[in-house]
């Protein structure tokens, strides 16, 4: 008998974006401990494509190709608040 929630929900997993597109990426052992390092130092419970998603988004802002902030920035989980709630 089943508990009645699968693993998706049981994970805190939703529905996948649908306005994004997923890439595969296979890493060498060592740049996966240095992701694996820097989620541990600087990002804690984070997944590794999140941990990914945020790096390369801060290297995009970082040489202007992406605003610091307004369009296509994603708040940051402690962002979150009810006056941004859309």
């Amino acid at each position: 008998m089943t508990s009645g929630t699968n693993s998706r929900e049981s994970k805190g997993r939703g529905r996948p974006r649908v306005d994004a597109t997923p890439i595969g990426l296979r890493f060498p052992p060592d740049l996966l401990a240095i992701l694996d390092a820097y989620i541990a130092r600087e990002r804690p419970g984070v997944s590794r494509p999140e941990a990914l998603r945020y790096i390369f988004r801060e290297w995009a802002i970082a040489h202007d190709h992406m605003p610091a902030d307004g369009f296509g920035m994603a708040l940051e989980l402690e962002d979150l608040n009810a006056e941004n709630d859309g």
